[in-house]
């Protein structure tokens, strides 16, 4: 991980594992968006 970005190492999460504890609870990943600088953009949706 980049060392310059003002994040705590606490607080990084990659996006695999965002979108493996997010469906874990229930949700479904739809897509990312890659336009923000140190953030990860991911959209989940709820099951029908």
């Amino acid at each position: 991980m980049d060392a310059s970005v003002p994040i705590k190492d606490e607080h990084r999460m990659t996006k695999a594992q965002c979108i493996l504890e997010l469906e874990a609870a229930g949700l479904v990943w739809e897509r990312s968006w890659n336009g923000l600088p140190w953030q990860h953009f991911l959209v989940f949706r709820k099951p029908v």
